[in-house]
């Protein structure tokens, strides 16, 4: 029922502008939704591994400079982050077992042993959000069980997006443009010719027998028209001859009846010659 629904009510040129709009819809979709998505998908993945190798940087140096017991080289190792952009806080935490009175339940604890920079005083236990990518990695010595938080804003994450975001717009735009054109292109090129090739064959049904004097492409259009111009010629040789004969068999028609005529004066004339013999 669709297709009847198609063929009757939706002409070519609307057929040819539905084609070309789904297909740049299709295309806006994986430019606007489907790719920006992917790709801040893959920088918040590639981010959270950069932020948690650094962890693990910073976590080793404080282990070799805590087992040589370089308190020095510790601040050292924080400070290795210190111009890393994003950077918002690296604490250095010292992980504790507390056992109750009786010693048959025990509990960790986590402190902040140190800071950088002094001025932020992070919760031990803060989680990643959408602003803030937090990563931990633990670390274990003869002096203390500790861990490496690390602290990096989201914001080169948003602004990549957004870079991506705009450059998805543009993408859209300019494929919205191009699908105009290729939409005018084939209206102009396909729907135009085939009315008139359309409104053509209506005035030959009606008996005018005029060719097509428009120029049409070198393509099948184009060779469908010069078809259609022969079957035209073809019908008017073929009307042209019929008339010919038409004429023909009019005059052997009065032909006919002027010796037909004749017979019976004849006939006549013989009868009345018997008669007077």
């Amino acid at each position: 029922y669709l297709k009847y629904f198609l063929d009757m009510f939706i002409t070519l040129k609307t057929k040819i502008w539905l084609t070309i709009l789904t297909i740049v819809l299709l295309f806006t979709f994986f430019t606007l939704y489907y790719f920006p998505k992917q790709q801040g998908q893959t920088l918040l993945k590639n981010y959270n591994n950069e932020v948690l190798n650094l962890a693990k940087t910073v976590a080793l140096g404080v282990k070799i400079a805590l087992n040589e017991q370089n308190y020095e080289g510790v601040m050292t190792a924080m400070e290795f982050v210190k111009g890393t952009p994003g950077l918002k806080f690296v604490s250095l935490l010292q992980i504790d077992t507390v056992w109750d009175e009786s010693h048959t339940r025990f509990t960790i604890k986590e402190s902040v042993f140190k800071t950088y920079p002094d001025t932020i005083k992070p919760d031990p236990g803060i989680q990643s959000s959408d602003s803030i990518i937090v990563k931990r990695a633990v670390f274990e010595t003869s002096m203390m069980s500790g861990a490496i938080l690390l602290g990096f804003s989201t914001d080169a994450i948003r602004m990549s997006q957004q870079k991506v975001q705009q450059t998805s717009l543009i993408v859209s735009g300019g494929i919205f443009l191009v699908g105009l054109l290729i939409g005018l292109w084939l209206a102009r090129n396909i729907s135009v010719p085939v009315r008139t090739l359309r409104d053509a064959a209506r005035r030959v049904g009606k008996g005018d027998l005029t060719p097509i004097h428009e120029n049409f492409s070198r393509d099948e259009i184009g060779d469908l028209a010069k078809e259609f111009n022969g079957m035209v010629q073809d019908i008017a040789t073929a009307r042209e001859e019929l008339n010919e004969s038409n004429r023909s068999l009019s005059d052997t028609n009065k032909l006919l009846n002027t010796t037909l005529d004749d017979l019976k004066s004849t006939q006549a004339q013989l009868i009345q010659s018997e008669k007077m013999a």
